[in-house]
């Protein structure tokens, strides 16, 4: 696993690249990264707050470590663009830094989640709303990689289009789905 960790070589089959540089919703999954990251940072402290109300003690997460969250997410979304459509076919060192910074934002997110799920004062389907995209992202990953395996394009470009999409949403849904059940945080009000 360390090998393929830091390794310089794209996981997908480089005569794939110019094919996936046409692909627009693949491509612009990339940047649902730093979507999510410039809200997180312009709402840092009502974030702060909010996580206070929904989770108690179980997520504490100062104003300036989510800020740097939200600031990850964007390098995030700038490497997974580079590593994902510009280096795809080629061995570069944004690879192994795309690969690095996903594990730990994944870590993160499912950290959050998993507060969220087991303490936030939510609805059995609000619950099982989050518990689903979060499974969803996951899964897509790893179908994706078995498009990889198979040397199936069309499954690689579908999963992995989703995997991006449904892991920023497994972010973006608890918050939302708090923001209706308490009445402690409303994005920018």
């Amino acid at each position: 696993m360390g090998y393929a960790l830091f390794s310089r070589k794209k996981n997908c089959h480089a005569r794939w690249g110019p094919d996936l540089r046409r692909e627009v919703l693949y491509m612009a999954s990339c940047g649902s990264f730093g979507m999510y990251g410039l809200w997180a940072m312009s709402n840092a402290d009502g974030l702060l707050e909010w996580l206070r109300g929904a989770t108690g003690a179980w997520a504490y997460f100062s104003a300036y470590t989510y800020g740097t969250h939200g600031t990850a997410c964007i390098l995030q979304s700038v490497l997974s663009f580079l590593s994902d459509v510009v280096y795809i076919d080629a061995r570069s060192i944004v690879h192994p830094l795309d690969r690095i910074l996903a594990i730990i934002l994944t870590g993160v997110g499912m950290y959050l989640e998993g507060c969220i799920i087991l303490f936030a004062p939510l609805s059995l389907g609000q619950r099982l709303l989050m518990s689903a995209v979060v499974t969803c992202g996951l899964l897509c990953h790893l179908r994706a990689k078995h498009g990889i395996v198979t040397r199936d394009y069309a499954r690689y470009v579908h999963n992995h289009t989703i995997w991006h999409v449904a892991m920023v949403g497994s972010m973006v849904v608890p918050m939302h789905a708090v923001t209706f059940a308490t009445t402690g945080f409303e994005a920018n009000a």
